[in-house]
């Protein structure tokens, strides 16, 4: 069993006109099938009503714990969620902001799905 990897991962939704706080909720709920999702922002996605206007504005930010480095969580994306919409993802290893080991600044990248 590998190691929990803890990732702040930002998702813009591209070509998203409208319902963005629907279509982040089931990005969320899709990648629960690879990560024990811990924060969300913003935090109140279906509740507020301005969620959709932040999203759609910022993006949607996630913090995450996986077994998965980030070329695994960008595949898992890319071979699912991305045939439904399109995604740009930004993904950073959390290790780095604590001092984290060499191969931990390298998994720093900014990917976008297509």
């Amino acid at each position: 069993m590998d190691k929990q990897r803890t990732y702040t991962v930002t998702v813009y939704l591209e070509e998203c006109i409208g319902m963005e706080n629907i279509k982040a909720f089931e990005v969320i709920h899709h990648l629960k099938k690879i990560a024990d999702v811990i924060e969300i922002f913003p935090k109140d996605i279906l509740e507020y009503s301005q969620s959709a206007e932040v999203i759609r504005q910022e993006g949607f930010k996630l913090e995450i714990t996986t077994e998965f480095n980030i070329e695994e969580i960008q595949a898992f994306f890319s071979e699912s969620m991305n045939k439904e919409r399109k995604l740009k993802l930004l993904i950073k290893n959390k290790a780095m902001k604590e001092g984290g080991s060499t191969n931990d600044r390298k998994a720093i990248c900014d990917m976008q799905n297509q």
